[in-house]
């Protein structure tokens, strides 16, 4: 496995960017060695940047290695791993302070194009007969106040078919105008989404995705809707995107 590591320099501050989930200990001792190198060259903080472009578990010092407690137990390069990582970082630094050019090595593979291994614990989606992937199983109701919180129910498909990278499940719109505008999605503070197996028959097994939106109080009144992302998985593995949407609502001020 080929590691990226870098050494930075923005101004007065230093960061040390490494490919591991670091401890504190860890990463006291990695900012000082970088620090030390750079002190002279109008650096006054460092910073330890880690999982950066790439991720190999976690990085403790040799001490904390001997324990054996749950993030050595994860530092899969051994009890030398934290020393090896000043030592690379501390030859990055003392070259970002003289100029030198550094060889940069052999090039990490690129997997951004590799997708998640699939999920096996999935077969295939199914839903009750005369429905749609993405239908509406409970609506949200017509008109809501500031405070309250709005609810809908889709048939879905299993979440692990897309994980969604760099997109969301769902979106809360707002109407402005003629247009649909997103004030709301998975990531936000004000949403969860719950999804769970459902027996639709008893020779199906489906699921379904509830959407919970938390109206903030500072809402601006208007109409809204809640529009649904899927894939549902057939019995021959073929994978096919679905939408589902919400009837309209009526925000208003508390």
């Amino acid at each position: 496995m080929t590691l990226p590591f870098h050494v930075v320099k923005i101004g007065q501050f230093a960061f040390a960017a490494i490919p591991f989930e670091v401890t504190v200990g860890a990463g006291l001792i990695l900012r000082k060695a970088v620090m030390d190198e750079l002190a002279g060259h109008g650096v006054t903080h460092t910073v330890c940047l880690a999982y950066t472009n790439a991720y190999a578990d976690y990085l403790v010092t040799r001490d904390e290695y001997a324990l054996q407690d749950y993030e050595a137990g994860f530092t899969i390069f051994g009890p030398w791993s934290h020393a090896a990582t000043v030592q690379i970082t501390t030859e990055l630094a003392k070259a970002l302070a003289v100029g030198q050019t550094v060889d940069h090595g052999p090039m990490p593979e690129d997997n951004t194009a590799v997708t998640p291994v699939e999920p096996h614990w999935n077969k295939l989606d199914e839903v009750p007969e005369g429905v749609q992937f993405g239908e509406v199983a409970v609506d949200v109701p017509a008109q809501v106040v500031a405070g309250d919180t709005v609810n809908v129910t889709f048939w879905a498909a299993h979440l692990a078919n897309d994980f969604m990278l760099g997109k969301s499940f769902f979106l809360v719109e707002r109407l402005e105008g003629d247009a649909w505008v997103a004030v709301a999605n998975d990531n936000s503070p004000s949403t969860k989404l719950f999804w769970e197996r459902v027996k639709c028959t008893p020779a199906k097994s489906c699921s379904q995705s509830r959407v919970e939106w938390k109206v903030p109080e500072a809402v601006l009144p208007g109409t809204y809707r809640i529009s649904y992302k899927g894939v549902w998985k057939a019995a021959d593995g073929i994978l096919t995107p679905f939408d589902g949407m919400s009837s309209d609502f009526d925000v208003q001020a508390k």
